[in-house]
């Protein structure tokens, strides 16, 4: 199962409220740590920590890489909803 939705499930969260939180939470449920999520990006380690406490946020293309990293479909459209609410 998707980790992030296992994610989700488990902690009744609905995928379209993706938030720093929640990229935080996937990159765990990946078993990744920060620096090799920031060596697949091309980004500083502290960059994806800032993106994960909320004080940076990370491109739509990156989002997106993230998405892919993670294997969590979903979260880019969910980052989006949440980041560019109407």
């Amino acid at each position: 199962m998707n980790p992030l939705l296992s994610y989700h499930r488990k902690k009744m969260i609905d995928t379209a409220d993706v938030t720093h939180k929640e990229l935080k939470a996937a990159r765990k449920a990946a078993e990744l740590h920060q620096f090799q999520v920031a060596a697949l990006l091309h980004v500083s380690e502290d960059t994806v920590s800032r993106w994960e406490r909320g004080e940076q946020v990370p491109t739509p293309d990156q989002v997106d890489e993230l998405e892919k990293i993670y294997n969590a479909p979903g979260l880019w459209y969910g980052w989006m909803r949440w980041r560019y609410k109407s």
